[in-house]
């Protein structure tokens, strides 16, 4: 599958070569990567789209015939370990590109599909209907993508690059009859995450921080908690709002401007941190005590996705 780009970052890269885990990484830190980003993988059997924002990483999506799923970053590591044939893409493009592509991937969303035939009388019926929402125009493997307000072309990214909209007709006309023309409604954007379910990360994460208490003390552990604040915070800038309280435990606003992903990441990332550093101090107990800890609230986290951002698998 082909997308439009607006500057390429890797082109053609065989995936055994990339280092992901620091390219994810080096897109959180680096100013080039606060932009929108997409990187592709194809494999033979199927494809795989990463979705980042401001140098965060949303979502992976994985598309395989008409089935679309999200993964994490440790099945796309354990496809590539398998040996499976893979090509790599990275491209700097607009956000509501990215947007349009990700909403395409579900059938839900879809309003209509046929082929084009008159590209007039199309664009009068998008007009009469003063039609709001997006087209995706597929040639082969080749996608471009228009999206329309109220009938009106709104913006356009034909591939293999973005154009000015006065190119769009005539692009259209020239694959008259060739040219599959997908409909899709208008999808809600991204909302912040309810302060509800931030505050159960927080009593969670304080679960946590609370059962190593009990059995280390609060002085040793509070150093660890403020560690991995400080650690987390150097790769999510919200975690800066948080701090250690009189008790030990961590404390902050529930309302965090921030994509539900990132905010799962990085409290993920605190416990990774916590568990790694207070590891050697447990006698051996660590593990036991960070299950303890998260048993109540298993389901929940499930939910989440939260424990395929942990490095310890605590509930296989």
């Amino acid at each position: 599958m082909k997308f439009p780009r607006k500057q390429i970052f890797l082109f053609s890269i065989r995936a055994e070569f990339i280092n992901f885990e620091g390219l994810i990484t080096m897109a959180k830190k680096h100013r080039l990567f606060k932009r929108a980003l997409y990187i592709t993988i194809d494999f033979v059997d199927s494809f795989i789209f990463f979705y980042l924002k401001n140098g965060a990483l949303i979502d992976i999506y994985s598309l395989q015939g008409n089935n679309v799923k999200k993964v994490n970053l440790n099945e796309v590591f354990e496809k590539m370990k398998r040996g499976d044939t893979s090509i790599v893409n990275a491209v700097f493009t607009e956000q509501e590109l990215i947007e349009m592509i990700v909403a395409s991937f579900f059938i839900e969303n879809l309003l209509d599909k046929y082929l084009l035939e008159n590209t007039d009388k199309f664009l009068e019926r998008i007009k009469e209907n003063k039609f709001t929402g997006f087209i995706k125009v597929s040639l082969k493997d080749e996608n471009s993508y228009i999206s329309f307000e109220n009938g009106a072309i709104k913006n356009s990214f034909i591939y293999p690059n973005i154009r000015d909209n006065n190119e769009v007709i005539n692009f259209l006309k020239k694959h008259e009859g060739s040219a599959e023309i997908y409909v899709y409604k208008l999808t809600e954007k991204t909302e912040l995450m309810e302060s509800e379910k931030v505050k159960m990360l927080i009593d969670i994460t304080n679960k946590v921080i609370t059962v190593f208490q009990l059995s280390l003390g609060r002085a040793v552990v509070t150093k660890f908690t403020q560690w991995a604040i400080n650690a987390t915070a150097a790769e999510y800038d919200f975690f800066k709002k948080f701090n250690v309280d009189s008790n030990g435990t961590i404390v902050g606003n529930n309302a965090i401007d921030a994509e539900p992903d990132s905010i799962i990441r990085s409290f993920a990332m605190f416990i990774n941190i916590f568990y790694d550093s207070i590891g050697p101090f447990a006698g051996g107990k660590a593990k036991a005590l960070l299950k303890d800890a998260l048993n109540d609230f298993r389901y929940a986290l499930d939910d989440l996705k939260f424990f395929s951002y942990m490095k310890v698998k605590i509930f296989e």
